[in-house]
């Protein structure tokens, strides 16, 4: 398979939303999509490239200041999942961090995403704190944990 990685504008908002749905336990909105895009902003594409057509199959949105830069969201969308493919999106936030001058890229996971805590840690991100009772969970009064993660560039 193919792919390129390309800048995120508003016009593929309503292909994001359809990947988020898919994908995610508590997805985005199209209006948090939408307000995701701003000068802080580098929100970058995974796409599908075949016979001259692109297929946006996975992506992640980050934001920067003061030195730090934040991973908002990260996803690959379900067909794809499980193809190594979130690595191509991690390489390019991680060199994109770099070349802008972060000293360090934070997020958050819900605790009990074992796959993307793995990936996480594997570009040496290390844990830094919880957020107790963070995340919904869908039907339920419950709540789950966020681990907060840190990478120092």
């Amino acid at each position: 398979m193919k792919t390129k990685l390309e800048e995120l504008n508003h016009s593929h908002i309503s292909e994001l939303a359809a990947i988020e749905v898919s994908a995610h336990v508590t997805p985005w909105t199209e209006k948090i999509i939408r307000q995701s895009f701003g000068p802080r902003s580098h929100n970058v594409g995974l796409f599908e490239v075949d016979r001259g057509q692109y297929r946006l199959i996975g992506y992640y949105f980050s934001d920067h200041i003061a030195g730090e830069v934040s991973l908002e969201n990260i996803c690959i969308s379900e067909a794809y999942q499980g193809r190594g493919l979130s690595k191509l999106l991690m390489a390019n936030l991680i060199e994109h961090s770099k070349q802008i001058g972060a000293t360090e890229i934070w997020l958050e996971v819900r605790s009990s995403n074992t796959p993307a805590i793995a990936l996480y840690e594997a570009y040496g991100f290390s844990q830094e704190g919880v957020r107790s009772k963070y995340y919904t969970i869908p039907d339920s009064s419950l709540k789950e944990d966020a681990l907060m993660m840190k990478l120092a560039l």
